[in-house]
């Protein structure tokens, strides 16, 4: 299996005022999509990630403002924020590698409808 990963941002959140810049991003929800490039649509496991951004950083010469701010920006951010590919190495290890193996066990299960069972 060859495993990768797609990233996605789900919400996020401002504070009004920090180090002089408004609008600053302090709080990120976003979603990492690991699956089998072979069977990407079938072979998933996502894990949703919270991550605040620290204000200490922020830097009024070098601040983007929000409307100008794109997705990848921030997710990028975020990935950085949490350690980069030894963060997702950890993920996979923790259980989303087991995940992945398991969905691609289950590819050929076809579902069947209970309610055609016979009760007795």
């Amino acid at each position: 299996m060859n495993i990768d990963a797609e990233y996605v941002l789900t919400r996020v959140f401002t504070l009004p005022e920090a180090n002089g810049v408004t609008n600053v991003v302090r709080k990120v929800l976003w979603e990492i999509i690991f699956f089998d490039t072979d069977n990407p649509e079938e072979v998933r496991s996502t894990a949703t990630v919270e991550t605040y951004m620290e204000l200490e950083t922020v830097d009024p010469n070098n601040y983007v403002e929000f409307d100008l701010i794109t997705k990848t920006q921030i997710l990028e951010w975020c990935l950085a924020d949490v350690g980069g590919t030894t963060f997702l190495d950890k993920l996979l290890a923790g259980g989303h590698e087991r995940m992945l193996y398991k969905a691609l066990d289950d590819m050929p299960l076809v579902e069947r409808d209970v309610e055609i069972i016979q009760d007795v």
